[in-house]
């Protein structure tokens, strides 16, 4: 499941103390008893069915059922649309026999746009293959979130700039670099102020271009964090600087936690619960935006971590226990950025089998609750900061929602700001990356049309996994950290 990209646009917004709304949005079709058969659409293949029986006491449900092999779904749309910077909680009762013997990807969520654009999902891998059978995985993470609780007493920051690299880390999807960043987080468990700041500091000119990241040795590295080379930190260095181009967001995402626990109000004994969380983590990237959304929640309502349990976790991380027949509850989060997802929103539910195998599967109780996001507070512009000290802002329109073409070139438009007096956006670079693009696209050489506002057209190659970056340069030379939007190409 891929979510909408946090990073950027929250510590950009402008957060209003106090003023936080949630919503139930109105979804009159969620229940299915009102004529369902008029504010759903269905379809069907092979021998698949959708029918709504009674499922007792007059209380209409959806049933999709196979015989043999097939597909059934169904379509509503809601009456509202999409709000900018806002999470939603989409959650629907499920119930079903046979959800281990369905094929891949046959049973599912998800919710479109307009334009039947797939704003977010839940599938079969995640909603039954993510967890499989093995609950102990859930109840290490319902641990770690809830020790979370004891370090949140820095007003949101530290819980906010967690929550951007969680973020971060699902857009990238990258297990090398998941690894890189829980390793060295590890590693520097136990040490003391001035190594810590040392690595930060590294970081830091790494982002800012003032170190080529390629260029450094181990004994470089050694040299400026002032270590012994045989120290495990320079190798967990080394490592993460062999991923740090094209994911310079998570990099930056991953120094602001640091920034924090190194300030005033942070505690760098609190590194350790930060380490075991992503250690929990690790091999499981699909699980980094959904913890992160998690958070999100926190950030809203202040009183989930620290009792949640094992049970609401499975839920918010959308598992089903595949061994139950009875109704389970399993929820979608999923965030919108400054520019909404076009049209009223839709919801599709989904089951179908390629192999042979008959079963029902029953939905109930769709709702759909909506939450101002909450932006995490500046790490880098602390009072009294001289502002022409800040490195530019460069945004891609709706990050987060992969571009899906069947064209040879894709469009993006984005938005570009400089920061001080007399200071303006100099030019806006793109860099492709991903199987398939050529040696001459990968370097941040090539020029978009605009600046403050800019539009790409970009070619792409086919494949599910291109990344395209883009860079801001200022007057001044600084550069910004990089935007990224996946192309998904057919």
């Amino acid at each position: 499941m891929k979510l909408k990209r946090l990073g950027g646009i929250l510590a950009a917004a402008i957060a209003v103390p106090g003023i936080l709304h949630s919503e139930d949005v109105a979804f009159p079709a969620g229940d299915f008893n009102t004529n369902p058969a008029s504010s759903w659409t269905t379809d069907t293949t092979g021998a698949g069915s959708v029918t709504f029986p009674d499922g007792g006491g007059g209380d209409l449900l959806a049933r999709i059922g196979v015989a043999v092999t097939g597909s059934g779904e169904l379509v509503a749309t809601v009456p509202s649309g999409f709000q900018a910077n806002s999470l939603y909680s989409v959650s629907v009762d499920v119930a079903s026999a046979s959800l281990v013997s369905l094929a891949s990807n046959s049973f599912g969520l998800q919710i479109l746009d307009g334009g039947d654009n797939v704003v977010a999902e839940l599938n079969q891998d995640q909603l039954v293959g993510l967890l499989g059978l093995d609950l102990s995985f859930a109840n290490t993470l319902t641990t770690d979130l809830n020790l979370l609780d004891g370090i949140l007493s820095d007003d949101l920051l530290l819980l906010g700039t967690l929550r951007d690299l969680l973020a971060e880390l699902d857009l990238a999807g990258d297990s090398d670099l998941s690894l890189a960043i829980e390793e060295l987080l590890v590693s520097l468990v136990g040490e003391d102020e001035t190594v810590v700041t040392a690595v930060s500091d590294l970081l830091e000119s790494v982002l800012d271009g003032d170190l080529d990241p390629g260029s450094l040795t181990d004994l470089d590295i050694a040299d400026l964090l002032n270590l012994d080379p045989s120290n495990p930190i320079v190798a967990d260095v080394s490592e993460l600087l062999d991923s740090v181009l094209g994911n310079e967001e998570a990099v930056d995402a991953l120094l602001n936690v640091v920034t924090v626990l190194l300030g005033d109000d942070g505690d760098l004994s609190d590194l350790s619960l930060i380490a075991d969380l992503f250690e929990t983590l690790q091999g499981d990237e699909d699980l980094f935006g959904v913890v992160g959304n998690i958070l999100n929640l926190e950030l809203i309502e202040s009183d989930l971590i620290g009792s949640i349990t094992e049970g609401e976790v499975l839920e918010l991380l959308g598992f089903l226990d595949s061994s139950s027949s009875s109704f389970q509850t399993v929820t979608l989060l999923f965030t919108t950025g400054e520019t909404a997802p076009t049209g009223n929103m839709q919801v599709r539910l989904s089951a179908g089998a390629s192999v042979s195998v008959t079963f029902e599967t029953d939905f109930d109780n769709v709702a759909i609750e909506r939450f101002d996001l909450v932006a995490t507070p500046p790490v880098d512009t602390p009072p009294n900061v001289n502002i022409s000290n800040t490195r530019p802002l460069v945004r891609a329109k709706r990050q987060r929602v992969i571009r899906v073409t069947n064209k040879p070139r894709v469009r993006i438009q984005g938005t570009a700001r400089a920061f001080g007096e007399d200071n303006f956006i100099r030019k806006v670079q793109v860099a492709v990356r991903g199987r398939g693009t050529r040696p001459g696209q990968r370097k941040f050489r090539n020029k978009v049309k605009g600046t403050t506002n800019w539009t790409a057209r970009v070619r792409v190659p086919v494949g599910d996994r291109t990344r395209v970056l883009f860079k801001a340069v200022d007057a001044t030379g600084k550069r910004s950290v990089t935007s990224l939007v996946r192309v998904r190409r057919r």
